[in-house]
């Protein structure tokens, strides 16, 4: 594995490897992959889903999402497909003799040694874990010039793409600090959402009524949970309420019908449907084996 190297985001110089619009039709990709590079990817039309590093992020219009070498990923297009701005890049010059695309490779063929830099930015710690932003339209043209340029391998075309993606990290950058200008009291708010669906998981609890408790639009506390979870509200009640179904199946003889009722599913047929998808086995199985 390629060590770390430290510097700071004024300094970095970023390589753009390869720009591209990519388009994604559902089912394309339903294996995760690692990729040898960095990778930013800007939701140009339509919606989905990517999954990175173990986190769940819907996908719409808008949003960016940019990780470093090394990272898993997969992505899951909704019906219609999507396109996406596609950037992979290097954030220091010193693998710019590696000019082709590196397409990535599945988890169990990659090669961590054949990794290009991983950077750790000393005054931009939200920028050393991958990173999820909405609302990013202001980026959309900087982006399609450097497509244009790509194309184009006009003079200096390397140094000027080089130009153009160091102002979208910078834009990232503030992006990030804004958002996260707000971080401690955003995080004491998410940890009384939590707590509140925690104690209330076996109640019918939807977005609207949760922004009604709060005092905030459901999309707003959406955006918040995924911000520190991962998870949207919707995905977060289902975890929990899946969670203490575990727990009755593995320390009370109840019948699962009950335990259905009593961890917020009154349909049985819909609570064994997503218990399985979430643990691979029906409840009485799951009970069965343990």
């Amino acid at each position: 594995m390629q060590p770390e190297t430290g510097m700071r985001l004024l300094d970095a110089s970023p390589f753009v490897r390869h720009v591209q619009l990519l388009p994604i039709r559902p089912g394309d990709y339903p294996q995760p992959t690692r990729s040898y590079d960095c990778r930013l990817f800007y939701v140009y039309r339509g919606e989905g889903q990517m999954f990175l590093d173990g986190s769940t992020y819907p996908l719409e219009r808008g949003d960016l999402v940019l990780w470093q070498p090394g990272t898993p990923y997969r992505m899951e297009a909704a019906d219609g497909g999507m396109q996406f701005l596609c950037v992979n890049f290097d954030l220091t010059l010193g693998y710019a003799d590696r000019g082709y695309p590196i397409p990535p490779d599945r988890l169990d063929q990659f090669d961590e040694d054949a990794m290009t830099a991983r950077v750790r930015f000393s005054d931009a710690d939200l920028l050393n874990r991958p990173v999820w932003l909405r609302g990013m339209q202001p980026v959309e043209e900087e982006l399609l010039e450097m497509k244009r340029e790509y194309l184009s391998r006009r003079i200096y075309w390397r140094e000027r793409l080089s130009g153009l993606f160091k102002s979208v990290l910078g834009r990232v950058a503030r992006a990030l600090k804004s958002a996260g200008a707000e971080g401690g009291r955003s995080e004491k708010r998410v940890d009384q959402l939590i707590a509140y669906i925690q104690e209330h998981f076996d109640e019918p609890l939807t977005n609207e009524e949760l922004g009604k408790l709060f005092s905030y639009h459901p999309n707003y506390l959406n955006r918040q949970m995924m911000l520190f979870t991962g998870k949207t509200l919707h995905q977060y009640v289902l975890s929990c309420r899946i969670a203490k179904a575990i727990e009755y199946l593995e320390t009370t003889d109840d019948p699962i019908s009950e335990i259905a009722r009593r961890t917020g599913f009154p349909d049985m047929c819909h609570f064994s449907k997503l218990f399985k998808q979430k643990t691979g086995d029906s409840p009485s199985f799951y009970r069965r084996s343990r």
